[in-house]
C-alpha cells in the first residue's frame, strides 16, 4: 500500500506523459516500507544503518551502502538467508557512487556495495509470466575504498562472478600477433649429412694403402687443397 501511495504521489507530482506511464519510479525513503514481493530479511537489508541512498523504478529497487568488510561480511549473512531468491555477487574495482535514473550526474555519495532486487527475472519478463518464480537479486562489489578480497566471507549459497573490467584491460593490453609472421629458417640435415660422410671418407683414404685409397677417389674424391708455393 505504501508503494502505491509513493508511485500516485509521483504522478500527480509530475505532468503525466507516456514515459511515466511504462515507468513509475522515486528515491527510497528511510526507511522504507518495501514491497508485499519482498522476500522475509530483505526489508531489513534495506533499512540497515549503512544504507547511502536508493531508489525503485516500477518492481525493481536498488539500495547503495557504505561500509568496511565486517560490515559486508554482516550484510552477506543476511543476505544469503533470504528465501527463494536469486543470490548474486559480482565484483568491480572501485571507486563507485550512487546515483538514480533521474540524476544528471552522480551524487557526492561513496559506494561500497549495492543491492538490485526484482519481483521477475528476465527470463519471466520475456516470456510475459512475471509471477510465482523466484525473486532475483544482485549484490555489486566495489574495492579499493573501505572493502579488500582479503577478509571476505562469502557464504556458499551465492553465486560469485566477476565484472569483466579487469579481464577487459588484460585483454586491451595482451600483445597483437603478427599479420604475416616470418617462418624461422631450417637446416638441411641431408646436407649435413653428405658433409660429415664426405670428411669421413677423405680422412679415411688419407690414412688407407693405395689401393684403398683408389677405391675411395672412385666413391668421394677428396677436395683439393692448393699447394703453397716454395719458400
Amino acid at each position: 500500500m505504501k508503494r502505491l501511495i509513493r508511485t500516485a504521489a509521483v504522478v500527480l507530482g509530475v505532468c503525466a506523459t507516456p514515459a511515466l506511464l511504462l515507468a513509475l519510479g522515486a528515491d527510497h525513503p528511510k526507511p522504507t516500507g518495501g514491497a508485499n514481493w519482498w522476500p522475509a530479511g530483505l526489508k531489513e537489508l534495506a533499512n540497515r544503518p549503512d544504507r547511502v541512498h536508493g531508489f525503485f523504478v516500477n518492481m525493481e529497487d536498488v539500495f547503495f551502502y557504505a561500509g568496511d568488510t565486517a560490515a559486508f561480511n554482516d550484510f552477506l549473512v543476511a543476505y544469503a538467508r533470504l528465501d527463494n531468491t536469486i543470490l548474486q555477487l559480482v565484483i568491480h574495482p572501485g571507486p563507485k557512487k550512487a546515483r538514480s535514473p533521474w540524476d544528471k550526474e552522480d551524487r557526492d555519495i561513496a559506494v561500497d556495495w549495492m543491492l538490485y532486487a526484482a519481483a521477475f527475472t528476465r527470463e519471466q519478463l520475456e516470456s510475459g509470466q512475471m509471477s510465482g518464480g523466484k525473486v532475483t537479486t544482485k549484490i555489486d562489489l566495489y574495492l579499493g575504498r573501505g572493502i579488500g578480497l582479503d577478509g571476505l566471507r562469502i557464504p556458499h549459497a551465492i553465486q560469485v562472478s566477476s565484472g569483466g573490467e579487469i579481464e577487459a584491460f588484460l585483454a586491451a593490453r595482451a600483445p597483437k600477433p603478427t599479420a604475416d609472421p616470418q617462418p624461422e629458417p631450417r637446416v638441411s640435415f641431408s646436407a649435413i649429412y653428405h658433409t660429415i660422410l664426405d670428411r669421413c671418407i677423405c680422412m679415411v683414404r688419407q690414412a688407407s694403402p693405395p689401393l684403398l685409397m683408389s677405391a675411395c677417389r672412385q666413391v668421394a674424391p677428396c677436395p683439393t687443397t692448393p699447394s703453397r708455393p716454395p719458400a
